[in-house]
């Protein structure tokens, strides 16, 4: 198994607020902590079914939260000039048209002056939505337009909600962390007059005011303002955080540890009690706090600043990632340069933080979501293979599964009820490399349907143009890890290797949450091609004259699954009663070196199918002589072995007959070329056989050749026993000759 990175890891969201009011998110893959694929979204542009909510479109994005899993993104929205809401979105939408106004549903707003709703976390299980406005935190519901907001906590009469943080179980129940901190400023000293933690417990998905539970409680620090030295205090408090480490801002919690992580703003204080004295700066950081065994209030410090490296401005909003034991948090000043504000990642075992991403041209962020993709393990077998049904025009066998076992995990969504969105399942490589074959990946050998998972469903579709399945619908992490178990890979088709040259196949796995995928794991299929045997086609019987050569026509080869133009294959060509003769000077034929027993009665040809056909189709390509004098039948016989080119299963062949009929001739007899007889004066000579024959065993007859008849005698002949007698001439001794 091999996992392909093709996917960032990690997105982080920010609001931005200032002027350029937007959306913007960045992502973050593998071992860098340096962002990339900075997008914003609807900068100044938002819709509400068709009318604009404002003309600016958001006021003051202040906080947001995705549930990536049901495609809804949450904004609080806040200017503290009268216009304070909580907006809902569809995820989908925004994502697919970045620059483009989303309509929103305003699931509530106020018009209160002075006060500001901040702060934005869910409960996407039970689908609520908490945020902090004035000195309460509110609880309302997903998808409803204009609801009244229900108070679930009080830090008390004008303790304003600076930020807070859920700690809930997996019912909705828990507590509620907020910080309030204020500041005056006086001569160019500012004077922190409240920086504490509150604690609200008991809360449950029900839970209104008043309840007497509700009312947070301050948290106890160690060292707290009263312990710590080195500026003026009048106003110092036990359970105050000392301002000496700044000015409480943002917090955030692992919700594993049950660790608080909350930052402080720098802050100047007077030191000395003397207003000549310029007041010196008490630097912000970042600092965690046990929630559980820790009764005196005990904290560490994580990071803080010191006006030379590092994040340089005012720190707010932090998003802790126990994944990577990483933080990331807003510099919402920056440090001199316009458009520096900037977004800083650091680790939760301390250490200088490194420059994350710059938030340009939306003037300075504030409230960070970060949304860690699913992650995927899968077990495959060790060589999972496919193996081509037998037969030619192979259809879809029984698909192979790769994988023996997997395990998905989600960070984000991994305690909840719905879990994932979706998963995909593709041909990687080799998709398409074999033509002529069609390449499935199916479910219980279908390529589309429906998996039924109690009150879940995934819906499964695979699109044969490009090798994806896709799976969607909201389930469990088991529900997706069964789902994708099912799957099976098979191909039909004759030449699934593409002979030889593509015998895998790379199949790719990845879980998605509704924002991100997971990496992708690999795994190869061996496609296993089986061979086929090869066809000849031949001509029709074949109407010859005895000693007359004849074309053999009609003769080729093919085979589904050898290369035509690379492996070679054997032809034997057989007679019974004669020879073939094959051309070796066809241009894209065979040579003569390609040609064995040329003329005889078997010759083996050995070459491409490409070869061999085009010497077969020339004009005499193959040429049948037969025997001398023969006629009567013959039969060619064309046998042919692919030499086990195509697949496992070895050599197969073909063999196919061509009828000759050989017509006869007349042919002419034969005799001695010469004779000679002896004989007395004037006394025939005995009777002397011709010695002539006939192979075709016709009756001969016997006549003196005109013109060379015997000058000095006659000749007469015995038709039947082919004999002749040489009568002399009275009184004449000598020589004489004559033809017969």
């Amino acid at each position: 198994m091999t996992v392909s990175n093709t996917a960032p890891d990690q997105q982080l969201w920010i609001t931005a607020a200032g002027g350029g009011n937007g959306i913007v998110s960045v992502n973050r893959d593998g071992a860098s902590y340096s962002g990339t694929a900075l997008t914003t979204y609807y900068q100044n542009s938002v819709d509400n079914a068709g009318t604009p909510l404002v003309a600016e479109g958001l006021y003051r994005p202040t906080d947001v939260y995705i549930d990536s899993v049901h495609q809804k993104m949450f904004v609080a929205d806040s200017d503290g000039s009268g216009h304070n809401r909580v907006l809902q979105f569809d995820l989908a939408q925004v994502l697919a048209n970045p620059g483009s106004p989303p309509v929103a549903t305003i699931l509530y707003q106020d018009t209160g002056i002075g006060t500001g709703l901040v702060g934005l976390q869910a409960d996407s299980e039970r689908g609520l939505i908490y945020f902090g406005e004035d000195s309460h935190i509110y609880r309302i519901n997903y998808d409803t337009a204009g609801q009244a907001r229900q108070v679930v906590g009080n830090l008390g009469t004008n303790i304003f909600v600076q930020d807070f943080v859920l700690d809930l179980d997996s019912n909705g129940n828990g507590s509620i962390y907020a910080i309030n901190s204020q500041v005056a400023v006086s001569f160019g000293a500012s004077n922190v007059t409240r920086n504490f933690l509150y604690k609200i417990s008991n809360v449950t998905p029900t839970s209104t005011s008043p309840a007497a539970t509700t009312t947070g409680v301050q948290m106890e620090f160690n060292p707290n303002d009263t312990q710590q030295t080195g500026v003026v205090s009048t106003n110092a408090d036990p359970q105050a955080f000392p301002k000496e480490n700044g000015v409480l801002k943002g917090i955030d919690i692992d919700p594993a540890t049950h660790v608080l992580y909350f930052t402080t703003s720098s802050v100047a204080l007077d030191h000395d009690a003397n207003s000549g004295t310029p007041p010196q700066t008490q630097f912000g950081g970042i600092f965690s706090y046990a929630t559980i065994g820790n009764p005196t209030g005990t904290y560490s410090t994580i990071y803080r600043q010191d006006g030379v490296s590092g994040p340089q401005g005012a720190l707010y909003y932090v998003h802790v990632d126990p994944v990577t034991g990483h933080y990331y948090v807003g510099d919402t000043t920056g440090t001199n340069a316009p458009n520096d504000q900037s977004v800083w990642v650091g680790s939760l075992s301390g250490g200088t933080p490194t420059l994350f991403a710059t938030v340009a041209g939306t003037n300075f962020p504030l409230g960070l979501e970060l949304e860690t993709a699913p992650t995927l393990a899968a077990n495959f077998a060790s060589t999972p293979t496919y193996v081509e049904t037998a037969g030619v025009n192979s259809g879809q066998g029984t698909a192979v599964q790769p994988g023996t076992s997997y395990d998905a995990a989600d960070f984000d969504s991994g305690n909840l009820t719905d879990q994932l969105a979706g998963a995909q399942v593709r041909i990687s490589v080799g998709f398409g490399s074999s033509p002529g074959t069609t390449e499935l990946l199916s479910i219980n050998g279908t390529t589309s349907g429906v998996l039924n998972y109690g009150s879940k469903t995934i819906a499964y579709n695979y699109n044969s143009g490009t090798g994806v399945m896709s799976l969607t619908g909201v389930a469990t992490l088991d529900n997706y890890e069964s789902a994708l178990a099912l799957v099976g890979f098979s191909i039909s088709g004759d030449n699934p290797d593409n002979y030889g040259a593509n015998g895998t196949r790379t199949v790719s796995y990845s879980l998605f949450d509704g924002l991100l995928r997971s990496d992708e794991n690999d795994v190869v299929v061996t496609v296993g091609a089986v061979n086929d045997a090869p066809v000849n086609v031949v001509g029709g019987a074949v109407a010859a004259s005895e000693d007359v050569p004849v074309a053999i026509t009609g003769l080729s080869v093919s085979d589904v699954d050898a290369n035509p133009s690379a492996d070679v294959i054997s032809v034997t060509l057989s007679v019974g009663h004669g020879g073939t003769t094959v051309r070796t000077d066809v241009v894209g034929g065979l040579t003569a070196a390609d040609i064995s027993g040329n003329g005889s009665g078997s010759v083996v040809l050995s070459g491409t199918q490409n070869a061999i056909n085009a010497t077969l189709a020339a004009a005499n390509g193959v040429v049948y002589a037969s025997a001398a004098d023969y006629n009567g039948s013959d039969t060619l016989t064309m046998t042919t072995s692919d030499n086990g080119h195509g697949g496992s299963g070895g050599a197969l062949g073909d063999s196919d007959t061509v009828a000759i009929t050989i017509a006869p001739t007349n042919d002419a007899p034969t005799a001695p070329a010469s004779g000679s007889v002896s004989t007395n004066e004037d006394t025939p000579s005995a009777a002397t056989a011709i010695g002539a024959s006939d192979v075709d065993g016709d009756t001969l007859s016997y006549s003196v050749k005109p013109g060379f008849g015997a000058a000095h005698g006659s000749v007469s002949f015995d038709q039947v026993n082919g004999t002749y007698t040489y009568n002399p001439a009275a009184n004449y001794n000598g020589s004489d000759s004559f033809t017969i």
